[in-house]
């Protein structure tokens, strides 16, 4: 099924109160971070900058603004901000020299780790709220969002117990036709795209791209009940 992310198998060891089926009243919690979640799975598919097998997700904050506009400029723009993460990340963490590995492990669900699954949700939320500003006054822009949100309209996510022995919940993903385009009229980001541009080398840019792809499912409402119940809040 398009859009199936298979999250919570991948970030065993996971503590089984965290991620399991969710209670009636925890689905109520969650129920925004689903709609969210939903967007951002939409967008990927169907956004007119990136095909989807390589798109973040973050591209429909940049419909109709008037810089970027070409698909390369937006690529390199998103890029950019995950450069600008992992950068803040190394300065703030200059003395714990494997602190950017951690977060990547986490990041390509290879470990689970309270803490940094918190970092990268809050580097998620704060880069929504950086770029939602570009959809003010923006006509081309909230016309976008207003076709995902079509799009999405009763859409719900399953969870359902998994088969091993763990009984994680699993993810059914949402299924959403890509983009139709004229032959070239989406990217394809692939390898070592990125050039050296504006003070970030090649492979800072590369690995920042990286980070945006996967950024998004940090906002997986499983996700967000557990950082609920880490930090005690109803």
């Amino acid at each position: 099924m398009v859009g199936a992310l298979n999250l919570i198998e991948a970030l065993k060891p996971v503590p089984l109160h965290y991620f399991g089926v969710p209670s009636t009243e925890d689905a109520n919690k969650i129920r925004r971070y689903e709609e969210a979640f939903h967007r951002w799975t939409a967008t990927r598919h169907v956004n007119p900058f990136i095909d989807s097998p390589s798109a973040t997700g973050f591209e429909g904050y940049y419909v109709g603004v008037k810089e970027p506009q070409a698909a390369d400029e937006v690529a390199l723009a998103i890029a950019m901000l995950g450069a600008g993460i992992l950068r803040t990340e190394q300065k703030l963490h200059r003395y714990q020299p494997r602190h950017l590995d951690a977060l990547w492990r986490v990041a390509n669900n290879e470990k689970y780790d309270r803490v940094l699954l918190g970092v990268l949700n809050s580097w998620l939320l704060t880069t929504i709220g950086r770029l939602r500003p570009q959809l003010n006054g923006n006509q081309e822009g909230n016309k976008f969002r207003e076709r995902i949100a079509t799009v999405t309209t009763g859409k719900k996510l399953v969870y359902y117990k998994g088969t091993d022995d763990k009984h994680l919940a699993s993810l059914h993903g949402m299924h959403v036709p890509n983009a139709q385009s004229e032959p070239g009229g989406r990217l394809m980001i692939d390898g070592n795209y990125f050039k050296a541009k504006d003070g970030y080398s090649s492979s800072e840019l590369n690995d920042g791209y990286d980070l945006m792809q996967v950024l998004g499912k940090f906002g997986y409402p499983l996700v967000n009940l557990a950082l609920m119940r880490e930090t005690k809040i109803k």
